[in-house]
């Protein structure tokens, strides 16, 4: 959202300065037929306004695309286990706190998970703990890579 905001305020910048620069072509105009200084003032501006609009029409361009470079998917990562949807977090785990395994991923799916065993962002082969002191039902670790992870309840699943 932020990146739109900001690409929109660049867009708006760029036509302000088209807008302003119009102006100045009525003026330069008017000093061309006064001088040759006024002249080359003139040629100078129109070469700038085309600047200007390229420039213009380029912001346009990548501000108008849906593509956004730092997330690779609209949906959050998920882990379905128990009839229940977890989110995963970044939080990681310490290894004192894992409890007994409970399962492991069995399906990597897109866009969501559907069945228990599936996930749409941890990698196949990947065990579920309990957590020491928490409920499973609300949260519970997941091992990727030697580091466990939180992953909390987001929901049933449907």
């Amino acid at each position: 959202m932020l990146l739109f905001l900001w690409r929109c305020y660049l867009i708006a910048a760029l036509l302000a300065c088209t807008l302003l620069s119009n102006g100045l072509f009525t003026a330069t105009n008017q000093l061309s037929k006064a001088s040759k200084y006024g002249q080359r003032f003139a040629r100078r501006g129109k070469r700038m306004r085309t600047i200007l609009i390229v420039l213009l029409v380029s912001f346009l361009a990548a501000g108008c695309s849906d593509e956004d470079s730092n997330s690779t998917s609209i949906y959050p990562n998920a882990i379905a286990w128990n009839n229940i949807l977890y989110g995963l977090s970044i939080e990681e785990i310490p290894a004192e706190e894992i409890g007994k395994e409970i399962g492991k991923i069995e399906r990597r799916t897109t866009p969501m998970p559907k069945k228990n065993g599936d996930s749409n962002d941890v990698p196949t082969g990947s065990k579920l703990y309990e957590i020491k002191g928490k409920d499973p039902n609300e949260v519970i670790a997941v091992k990727v890579n030697d580091i466990y992870y939180d992953a909390s309840k987001l929901g049933p699943l449907h």
